[in-house]
């Protein structure tokens, strides 16, 4: 049986006019994604002092070590997303809409009863943990942490279900729908706790879980009629459109995308474990506000990029790999007067913290230092590593990402001996170096058609 949607399958032939209006919807996708993803970062910015108003330093750094724990949820999916992002955008580049209904009705199937296993099993394993061991938190109680977690938790597994409106949409070419799905949960979320400020002083941690973890929710749940009932009728999930044989490509290429996922959430999970058992939660914050701020520019990275992995998957399923070339030397540019963004916002940082959280929090140059330096790292291999999950060649990431993650730990505790806290932030420097240049050298090979072996898968 021909698998859906697979390169392989009969290309339609592709006019210049055709190309152009990829470049045209990719340019446009862009422009309203920087104007979401500046709200986004109004939003993510504003969350620190309204957070911190809500709930103290110690206890809002419980809530981000916690927060970062629990985040594993999101790719208990094992990477179906990311997979069915490519396997969708591949149908419908080959007219193939029942091949796409058919992949969105099985990964929909496939994830309803995957989110209550994961559900069921991990309800179980929160209530063994002792969570203040876990958070190096001995001043909290126990049962509000459990409790807190479980919430979390709860609201994560149906998070992971509800959000692939948005994989449909990315497919689509339609990035701005699903960030703005994103973004309408932010905000959401930020509204209500200034709210709970107001009406629930006293809520806590329990109130913050409900309400970060619980917006988003009622985002995506009001999308999907919105979707299903208007312009993407067609791909509306059906039981009748359930295949099994669809599995194979789509876990396929998902397992792969779900290993990288949980290696890159190793790095961020366990930095701020790492900080939080050597130097405690309050410093949780402290690192987490310099990070908050770097991260605008890969938050910008991010945005610009988001489009470009459909439109790779398009070309690439269409055999265009000159426009691949041509755009990947255009953001190349793109990414290099990051560089100079980047150094004016370090020699800016210590005015915007002290606008931002003021005495509240205090963070040092060396620490700005690091994460500027690691910000440009990873803008520069997620370039790359964009173009080559949109063209499903993730064997060379993979094997890196692993061993990135396993080497970070020990890089990280010896980094914090010899650095403190930048030291942290460098280790992860040293681990994801390799990515950047291995990912642009696989590029290189498979536009040229020069990639073989790992290389090539």
């Amino acid at each position: 049986m021909r698998v859906p949607g697979r390169r392989g399958s009969q290309v339609p032939n592709i006019s210049s006019k055709e190309m152009d209006s990829r470049g045209h919807r990719l340019r446009k996708s862009m422009g309203g994604m920087l104007l979401l993803k500046g709200g986004a970062a109004a939003c993510y910015l504003i969350a620190v002092p309204v957070t911190l108003g809500y709930l103290n330093s110690f206890e809002y750094g419980v809530w981000l070590t916690l927060s970062s724990i629990l985040s594993w949820v999101n790719i208990m999916d094992i990477g179906v997303g990311n997979g069915l992002r490519n396997r969708l955008a591949e149908c419908v580049a080959v007219d193939d809409i029942k091949g796409a209904r058919g992949y969105f009705s099985t990964a929909c199937a496939f994830l309803g009863i995957l989110v209550i296993a994961v559900g069921l099993i991990g309800m179980w394993v929160v209530t063994l943990l002792d969570w203040p061991s876990v958070l190096n938190a001995a001043g909290a109680s126990r049962g509000d942490l459990e409790t807190t977690a479980m919430v979390c938790f709860g609201l994560f597994c149906f998070t992971m279900f509800a959000k692939i409106i948005g994989t449909l949409y990315l497919a689509m070419q339609k990035p701005v729908m699903s960030n703005g799905l994103v973004f309408g949960g932010q905000a959401l979320a930020l509204a209500l706790t200034y709210l709970a400020t107001v009406v629930l002083p006293d809520g806590g941690l329990i109130a913050i879980a409900v309400i970060w973890s619980g917006a988003p929710i009622l985002v995506y749940l009001a999308a999907w009629p919105v979707a299903f009932l208007g312009r993407y009728r067609e791909f509306r999930p059906s039981v009748r459109f359930i295949r099994a044989t669809y599995l194979p490509s789509l876990l396929g290429l998902s397992v792969k995308f779900f290993v990288m996922q949980m290696a890159g959430l190793v790095l961020f999970a366990a930095t701020n474990l790492v900080v939080a058992h050597v130097a405690g939660p309050k410093e949780v914050t402290t690192f987490n506000v310099a990070y908050r701020y770097f991260s605008l520019v890969p938050q910008v990275v991010v945005v610009i990029l988001t489009p470009v992995w459909s439109a790779v998957t398009d070309a690439y399923q269409r055999g265009e790999n000159e426009w691949i070339r041509q755009q990947e030397r255009l953001l190349r540019r793109g990414v290099f007067v990051l560089v100079g963004v980047v150094a004016c916002m370090l020699a800016v940082s210590p005015f915007v913290y002290d606008i931002w959280v003021g005495d509240a929090v205090s963070v040092t140059f060396a620490l700005s230092a690091a994460n500027a330096i690691y910000v440009t790292l990873y803008s520069y291999s997620f370039l790359y590593s964009t173009v080559l999950n949109g063209m499903g060649k993730l064997s060379i990431q993979l094997v890196n990402t692993v061993l990135a993650a396993i080497a970070f730990v020990p890089l990280a505790l010896a980094g914090y001996a010899i650095a403190g806290l930048a030291g942290v932030v460098l280790a992860s420097v040293l681990a994801n170096s390799s990515g950047a240049i291995l990912n642009r050298i696989q590029v290189s090979k498979l536009l040229s058609g020069t990639a073989r072996g790992l290389w090539a898968t």
